[in-house]
């Protein structure tokens, strides 16, 4: 595949600490962000756990007006900056805060960014719904998400008998467990408890938030797997482009 946006000779492979096999950075951007062009160019972008600015350069590569970083770790903002300035990306055209993430939503305004990213975050938190409520309330027009899920099932006849007669319908399961507070990329804050939805809960979430979506297909027949894209050929990992129903 010609990629769009190519990640060898980038600084990226050096700051990066999530998996960053070359082939895996450019199919998550070709699938993420090039794909769904459309919710980039000249939109007023925010990017949620940016990282080193991975995807914030992406995002600019593709036309986006404004974009903003939100990350906790001052050291990746140190490393977005470089990143950035060293690729020639125009300063006036984004922005890195060192912020946790809820922090930063309760503070913007309503209808000021356009787009909003939340890549390989919505696993490392216990608060799904109110990071959903956050960002709700900007009224953002789109949403691209892109989550680790659990494949855990509790059997319906495992309910409880009173709340089995009061329940419509199971929406899904969330998987609490205690992240190892040593892993690089870890929670980050005073808990190390977060929770895992498995995949029928984050679409259940997205219509009760008032989003349409549409699942990205990772199993088109020019995504090529050499092993490095098998969470998401497996769909261990989704990803879903969401739109607000009345835009």
């Amino acid at each position: 595949m010609n990629f769009t946006i190519e990640y060898q000779n980038t600084p990226f492979l050096k700051t990066c600490r999530v998996k960053k096999d070359i082939n895996r950075l450019n199919y998550r951007c070709e699938m993420l962000l090039t794909r769904n062009s459309h919710a980039i160019r000249n939109k007023r972008v925010l990017d949620l756990a940016s990282h080193d600015g991975l995807f914030t350069y992406a995002c600019l590569k593709l036309g986006a007006q404004y974009v903003v970083g939100v990350e906790p770790r001052s050291n990746l903002v140190s490393d977005a900056n470089e990143n950035l300035k060293s690729l020639g990306c125009t300063e006036t055209q984004y922005k890195f805060v060192i912020d946790d993430a809820f922090d930063y939503l309760s503070e913007v305004e309503e209808e000021q960014f356009d787009t909003i990213l939340c890549f390989g975050f919505f696993y490392h938190i216990k608060n799904q719904t109110e990071l959903l409520d956050l960002i709700t309330d900007i009224k953002p027009r789109y949403l691209i998400l892109d989550t680790f899920v659990e494949d855990f099932q509790l059997p319906e006849a495992e309910l409880h008998g009173i709340r089995r007669r009061e329940t419509k319908k199971i929406a899904g399961y969330m998987v609490f467990y205690h992240e190892d507070q040593d892993f690089d990329m870890a929670s980050f804050g005073s808990s190390n408890l977060v929770g895992m939805p498995n995949k029928s809960l984050v679409e259940s979430l997205l219509l009760d938030y008032g989003f349409k979506f549409k699942q990205i297909n990772w199993n088109d027949e020019d995504v090529i797997d050499r092993g490095e894209i098998k969470d998401y050929k497996k769909q261990t990992r989704v990803s879903y482009i969401a739109e607000t129903v009345d835009s």
